[in-house]
């Protein structure tokens, strides 16, 4: 109703808002419902696992976690399926990943053991390697000791607290991926070996981080030595014209010159020519310090995320695919098991009839790296991908947020009538408050770039319309969503192909072609 209406009739103004009063409170009541449907079954699985002796969520009350969070959870024992054991293993890490933030979840035992994530024996230890190679420049040499750098030891402490606050959500999202799109052993395994390959490749880069510094500080300190050498120089010269050339020799004569006003001038200048220098030399290292740190910080955060979500596809995934759910430990150690080898996977066999096949897949990355205040990074896996985007120069510096994709693979053949599962997730990290992320599964004719395709001609049924799904720093941090495709005739698409596209925006994207195949 409009509001002249509302001003020439009081009663309908008033009808109306008892109208929407009660639409309110019968959407709320519906929502309240949901919320105590959810923990009424949640509720249930803790006790079961409490009495079975599985897997227990650290805290127990449910008072403790949003009612919003619950309602997810149950969406995703409905998705995720499973036994009884399964679901309370799912549960427990979902409620860990879900707890409202607690300061003493930082420093607890597990919490403080976390520095263990950074030492892998017969590979790498980065333990060792920022001890050994860490640069420490002074800036007075041996009169004052001071050191400009940070220790290694407090950098690896800024980074264990930051791992410890997202360790739960860490696993989870892997062990919830693994379980909800079916993985099977050979699966779990191609995906730890890639994680590992991963965790190798930032080593690789903090190596090459703490190279560049140490390159980089190079300058500065030439500037320094050089500005003090200056400044000496100007003193002795500023001595000769005063007091006398030095002798024969080449030393400066000693005379009674201690108490003159011109010696503590000369050597007040001096001195603050090196009071100059050293704030330059400051000024230039703390740029080339602030800028290692924050890279070596995010490639030991990503080492520590790859190396959790690898241990809790063998403490929490394998277990449950293998049948052995009540074999789990409550907490999972942070000891790497032996990778085993992997397994050739026939793979499922060609549908009889009309069907499409797979016939190449692939991922790109499209984000553009030609500004030089920024710095994007990212990576796209089958399945998987990974952005992180920093501004460490130009200004006020910026550190990175970082957003991780992850969907539903199709399966390698489609029938025409079928309905095939899919699901994808987008979950942010924008502790540094900015940044953005956000997914389209989107159905078409084949392309060679991440462009949306034509969504007409497949039936995708699931609980969002438009194929989107965005997080933002000023939005919630993660979103998801999960539902059915129909696969189309083979004769709706020219020269029988089509593809599926993930488009991850601002990464990239990657790409399933099919062929239709009689």
């Amino acid at each position: 109703m409009c509001v002249t209406e509302q001003r020439h009739d009081r009663r309908h103004w008033a009808r109306g808002l008892a109208t929407g009063a009660l639409v309110l409170a019968l959407a709320g009541g519906a929502a309240c419902a949901d919320v105590v449907d959810a923990r009424r079954q949640i509720d249930d699985h803790v006790a079961r696992a409490f009495a079975q002796g599985w897997v227990m969520p650290g805290v127990r009350d449910l008072d403790r976690y949003h009612g919003d969070d619950l309602v997810e959870l149950q969406q995703v024992l409905d998705m995720t399926g499973g036994d009884d054991c399964a679901r309370a293993v799912m549960t427990a890490l979902y409620l860990d990943a879900h707890l409202p933030p607690d300061m003493d979840v930082l420093f607890d035992d597990y919490a403080m053991s976390l520095l263990a994530i950074w030492k892998m024996p017969d590979e790498w230890d980065l333990l060792s390697l920022m001890a050994s190679g860490w640069t420490k420049v002074v800036l007075d040499g041996a009169n004052t000791g001071r050191k400009l750098v940070l220790t290694p030891d407090a950098i690896l402490e800024a980074n264990r607290q930051r791992v410890a606050q997202n360790r739960a959500r860490w696993v989870q999202e892997m062990v919830q991926h693994a379980l909800m799109n079916g993985w099977d052993g050979n699966v779990v395994q191609r995906a730890q070996q890639m994680l590992r390959d991963k965790a190798a490749r930032n080593v690789a880069e903090i190596e090459a981080e703490m190279m560049l510094a140490a390159e980089a500080m190079k300058a500065p300190l030439a500037a320094r030595d050089a500005a003090y050498a200056e400044a000496d120089r100007q003193f002795r010269k500023s001595y000769e014209e005063i007091f006398g050339p030095p002798d024969v020799q080449g030393a400066v004569p000693e005379r009674d010159v201690g108490n003159d006003e011109r010696l503590r001038i000369i050597e007040n200048v001096r001195d603050d020519a090196r009071a100059v220098a050293d704030r330059a030399f400051d000024a230039a290292l703390s740029k080339i310090e602030a800028r290692r740190n924050r890279e070596v910080g995010i490639d030991l955060q990503e080492v520590a995320q790859a190396r959790l979500q690898s241990l809790a596809l063998s403490h929490y995934v394998l277990p449950i695919i293998e049948g052995r759910c009540a074999e789990i430990a409550q907490r999972m150690s942070l000891a790497d098991p032996a990778p085993q080898p992997v397994r050739d996977d026939p793979g499922p066999a060609a549908p009889q009839g009309g069907h499409w096949a797979m016939v190449s897949q692939g991922g790109m990355t499209t984000f553009t790296d030609n500004n030089s205040c920024y710095e994007p990074k990212g990576s796209v896996g089958a399945g998987s991908g990974q952005f992180s985007h920093s501004k460490p120069r130009c200004g006020d510096a910026w550190d990175a947020y970082v957003v991780t994709y992850t969907w539903a693979a199709p399966p390698p053949y489609l029938v025409p009538g079928q309905e095939v599962p899919l699901s994808a997730s987008v979950q942010g990290d924008y502790a540094a408050g900015w940044g953005h992320g956000g997914l389209f599964y989107y159905y078409g004719t084949e392309g060679e770039n991440c462009a949306k395709g034509s969504r007409a001609t497949v039936d995708i049924v699931k609980d969002r319309t438009d194929g989107f799904i965005g997080t933002a720093y000023n939005q919630a941090p993660s979103a998801a969503w999960s539902g059915t495709f129909a696969p189309p005739e083979g004769a709706r698409y020219k020269d029988g192909r089509f593809q599926m596209t993930v488009t991850l925006q601002p990464l990239g994207c990657y790409r399933y072609v099919y062929e239709w195949r009689e």
